[in-house]
């Protein structure tokens, strides 16, 4: 019995978290409330805090998410080929051509409303350094295969990109400028130059 609790209670949490998603993708953050949230999925406010002892708890809840399945994306670009220059057009695809709803809404939260507990920035840092490790890994056969140079310390070029790709996207979703294209090209471009690929 109490697994079947804990299954409803984590489904219900991820549709309370979907629908703080798609209220602040289509409408911003300031439209998160706990009415809004309660009329998307049919529960009354006071059901809200049993599953979260806040509406910081739940931005809180909502920046994971959204970190953790842009990794997931990231990574899996590089899973599906053995050539370097495939894997790159494959993860620029995910990055700036296909439609990413929630960058936006991402790059919107750092900027305006991360919240400054230094144990949740604790918890980022932590999930950044994670991803750092899981995309290098993900490079790594890349480098044994002799695709990226033998010199390159993948940890440090993975920050390199990370820090590219939010730049790219600050120009993007927040200053409004900018063609997906010519931000794929460029961030292939420069993802080839800090990881030494001349093939």
């Amino acid at each position: 019995m109490p697994r079947i609790n804990t299954e409803y209670r984590d489904e219900a949490k991820k549709k309370i978290i979907a629908a703080a998603m798609e209220i602040a993708a289509t409408e911003g953050w300031h439209a998160v409330t706990l009415e809004s949230i309660a009329q998307k999925i049919g529960v009354t406010k006071g059901a809200f805090y049993s599953y979260f002892e806040s509406s910081n708890a739940l931005t809180q809840e909502v920046i994971v998410t959204i970190i953790k399945d842009h990794q997931g994306q990231q990574v899996s670009a590089f899973a599906r080929t053995t050539d370097i220059n495939t894997a790159l057009d494959h993860a620029a695809n995910v990055l700036f051509i296909k439609p990413r709803r929630y960058i936006p809404l991402y790059i919107q939260t750092i900027v305006t409303c991360m919240p400054q507990e230094p144990e949740f920035r604790k918890e980022i840092f932590s999930l950044i350094d994670e991803s750092v490790t899981r995309f290098a890994e993900a490079l790594l056969p890349f480098q044994e295969s002799g695709q990226i140079a033998k010199d390159v310390d993948l940890a440090s070029a993975v920050r390199g990109i990370y820090a590219m790709n939010l730049g790219l996207d600050i120009m993007m979703y927040v200053l409004g400028g900018g063609d997906p294209e010519t931000a794929k090209e460029t961030w292939i471009a420069h993802t080839k130059e800090i990881l030494h690929i001349t093939t």
